[in-house]
């Protein structure tokens, strides 16, 4: 794949979670790093699983390649999907595709 397609410029985040203080949990997305990115729909559901509702990813997301474990989110804008499967496609590491 040529760098062409990577037409997004997404952040990358990491979740943390903390006390409030309040018997409560406050959650906060630290940016890591913002890349270029090609982004596509898939087919993704929300499916019954025995009790619990499991969400299948609905965006694969391809970057170029990079440490994969620095970051847990991905945001564009207002929309931030969480990563569910990273992978390099070919064993070059020369890109990295996200399920989110």
């Amino acid at each position: 794949m040529s760098a062409g397609p990577l037409r997004h410029l997404v952040t990358l985040e990491q979740r943390a979670q903390a006390a409030d203080g309040s018997d409560g949990i406050t959650t906060t997305f630290a940016a890591v790093a913002r890349v270029w990115a090609k982004i596509e729909g898939t087919k993704g559901a929300l499916y019954a699983a025995g009790v619990q509702l499991v969400e299948a990813p609905t965006h694969r997301i391809v970057i170029r390649h990079r440490s994969m474990t620095d970051f847990d989110h991905i945001a564009l804008g207002e929309q931030r999907w969480r990563v569910r499967d990273i992978r390099d496609p070919d064993g070059m590491r020369k890109w990295v595709e996200i399920m989110a």
